[in-house]
């Protein structure tokens, strides 16, 4: 059983029809919405939408698609890709199209109907002679913005305890893994928030089940807030992509994110992370335009201190500024957080960057890959 959760962009149905490489992909074995079989799991208002997908003969494949319905069918494919015990995969979502924490918590609505939809899930477990294992939750929110001084990184935490008390595999069960994205900024808003990073510091907290897959800001818009078909088919092929790495394969998942920072020969020099089975840093201006410093700024008392370059090698980024503060200088580094509010709706996140591990083939696109960008970024150092 895998769950979705968090708010709209987790919750729109979208046609698969109007993405061709996903038309059609899908075997009626491995991946349905039993909502366009059976009726839906449960009764929900207008402001919900859900979505169930079972990986069991006998139903019809789904002319819709969600997050979590091309993560589920993409983790049938890879577990059939490589052989792997197949298992019966029930998709659903309890999420609402909002932005804080508050509006999902125990107590309200949402989870409310989730309790319901774990229920039935159980029931449709026995059904086909299984029995029900809960494995995961797939997270997508907006994060608090700066404004409402939520502390983002205490809903989150919040929301784990939250799945924690349901023990949904029984006390002393399996806990479950949490699969979460970093979010981008809307294309009318040209900086990120500060909640981006507790996105970031949260998974890093608790890597053993939280796993960031990425940063959003370079999948379609359809509008100024959401993704179109082709953007959720690119997040929700790399979520399943992850969920097999970590729950089939029991890898150890961390996204592209840099951790650390030195001031060094004139410049300076960022670590970055390398998730299993990801190449080389590289430079995309194919998939997204290309950003200023391919999205890297550099700061000084809140002014922009100009660049000269920004290089990447295997592991590393290099920017160097024109010229170097004088030592003792703080400077504020940072990557896809600065952007600008005049991106046009429709196109991609208003905050960027270019920077990418490039990964394995696309299931569903000829001739792509499914790649983890690097997250946004924002820390001060002392030169």
């Amino acid at each position: 059983m895998t769950i979705s959760n968090g708010q709209s962009w987790r919750t729109m149905t979208l046609p698969i029809n109007t993405v061709p490489g996903l038309r059609d992909a899908g075997d009626p074995r491995d991946a349905v919405t039993l909502a366009r079989k059976q009726g839906p799991i449960s009764t929900i208002g207008k402001a919900f939408e859900t979505s169930a997908i079972v990986d069991l003969a006998g139903l019809t494949l789904s002319r819709g698609a969600n997050i979590g319905y091309v993560a589920a069918e993409a983790l049938a494919s890879l577990r059939r890709r490589d052989k792997g015990k197949q298992r019966a995969i029930l998709e659903y979502c309890h999420a609402y199209p909002g932005f804080t924490w508050a509006q999902l918590r125990p107590g309200t609505e949402p989870w409310a109907q989730g309790l319901i939809m774990h229920a039935a899930a159980r029931e449709m477990a026995k059904k086909y002679g299984k029995t029900a294992w809960f494995r995961a939750v797939g997270w997508t929110h907006g994060g608090a913005t700066d404004a409402s001084r939520e502390n983002y990184y205490q809903s989150l935490t919040e929301m784990v305890a939250a799945y924690d008390a349901l023990a949904l595999n029984g006390p002393g069960g399996d806990p479950l893994h949490f699969f979460v994205d970093q979010t981008a900024a809307s294309t009318k808003q040209g900086q990120a928030q500060n909640s981006y990073l507790d996105q970031v510091r949260f998974a890093v907290a608790n890597a053993s089940r939280v796993h960031l897959i990425g940063p959003r800001y370079p999948y379609a818009f359809g509008d100024e807030i959401h993704h179109n078909a082709a953007g959720t088919v690119r997040i929700g092929e790399l979520e399943g992509l992850v969920k097999h790495k970590v729950l089939d394969l029991g890898q150890k998942w961390d996204c592209a994110r840099i951790t650390a920072v030195a001031a060094e020969k004139g410049g300076f020099t960022l670590a970055v992370t390398r998730p299993p089975g990801f190449g080389d840093l590289a430079v995309d201006t194919a998939a997204i335009e290309a950003a200023a410093d391919k999205g890297f700024a550099l700061r000084v008392g809140g002014a922009s201190l100009p660049i000269a370059s920004v290089t990447v090698s295997a592991n590393l980024v290099r920017v160097v500024p024109v010229t170097m503060p004088a030592a003792g200088t703080p400077v504020e580094v940072s990557y896809a957080f600065y952007g600008r509010p005049d991106v046009p709706p429709g196109t991609h996140a208003g905050a960027w960057g270019n920077v990418k591990r490039v990964g394995p083939p696309s299931l569903y696109f000829p001739s792509e890959t499914v790649d983890t960008w690097l997250c946004a970024y924002k820390a001060p150092i002392t030169v």
